[in-house]
């Protein structure tokens, strides 16, 4: 049997499906950052077989206002999680006894692969975390399922409160939504 992977966005096109079971019956769940399940369960599962943080979630900063709600201290209350940890700065990874509980286990990718990443994948900007992961699948022949990912041109939502619809400055959103697309024609990812 083929592993199965689900990649979880945390677009708010998510509420309007029923996925939380099928995404729970992948063998691996994927989600990001500060992505909620709690509450959420019937649209998006409830298992995460791994959490991906980006270095403003891993180093628990304050949540910038206008963006959705949440724990500053996220990533410091997981417990017995596999963490990947992608992000520029390393000095976050120094302090992850102060960051995140020892019962975790972490990983670290360094964006100074970032160019090689951007690429391959035909990127001109950084990968956000979300497409960094489906870019892993990718390069390594797994055809991830994608749950979540806004693909339509300048839509950018989350299910779990509201979002900046201007993506920050070292992202290009549009692109990688562009890119995705692509992929799911060339069958190397299923968008659900």
């Amino acid at each position: 049997m083929t592993e199965s992977i689900a990649i979880v966005g945390s677009s708010g096109k998510l509420l309007q499906q029923n996925y939380g079971k099928e995404i729970d019956a992948c063998e691996n769940v994927v989600r990001f950052n500060r992505a909620l399940t709690d509450g959420f369960e019937t649209f998006v599962g409830c298992r995460t077989t791994l959490r991906v943080l980006n270095n403003t979630v891993f180093n628990n900063n304050p949540i910038i206002e206008g963006w959705a709600t949440g724990d500053d201290n996220f990533a410091r209350n997981l417990r017995k999680t596999d963490i990947l940890y992608i992000g520029t700065d390393p000095d976050p990874l120094f302090a992850w006894e102060r960051n995140i509980h020892k019962s975790n286990t972490l990983w670290f990718f360094p964006y100074q692969y970032g160019p090689q990443l951007k690429a391959i994948m035909g990127l001109s900007k950084n990968p956000s975390v979300g497409f960094a992961m489906v870019s892993f699948c990718v390069c390594v022949d797994i055809v991830p399922k994608l749950y979540g990912f806004d693909t339509d041109p300048g839509v950018r939502t989350w299910y779990y409160g509201s979002r900046p619809n201007a993506p920050g400055p070292h992202h290009d959103v549009s692109e990688e939504q562009t890119i995705l697309k692509q992929l799911a024609e060339e069958g190397k990812v299923v968008i659900r």
